[in-house]
């Protein structure tokens, strides 16, 4: 899967799995030392992240950063149909 990925979209990906892990506020350093990142490298996903999905709210302070979790909006809007499915029991 990574293949079809450009090196880009592989470092969001991990960055939004990193970052949906935690919720609670994670330090900028903590979490560009984990990725290997410069703090401005991080920034920069960030930033990309947020324009890619502008549902996905991400809190920040002056060196963290915080995932917060809006249940009501799907983070990809063309995926609003989720928001009609019912929960099933197997």
């Amino acid at each position: 899967m990574n293949i079809l990925l450009s090196k880009t979209e592989q470092d969001l990906l991990f960055l939004l799995e990193e970052i949906t892990k935690h919720h609670d506020w994670i330090e900028l350093s903590v979490l560009a030392e984990k990725l290997n990142y410069s703090i401005e490298e991080l920034q920069e996903h960030l930033f990309k992240l947020e324009q890619l999905f502008p549902n996905l709210l991400i809190q920040s302070r002056k060196k963290s950063i915080q995932l917060q979790f809006d249940f009501q909006k799907p983070w990809i809007p063309g995926l609003r149909f989720l928001n009609n499915l019912k929960p099933t029991l197997f």
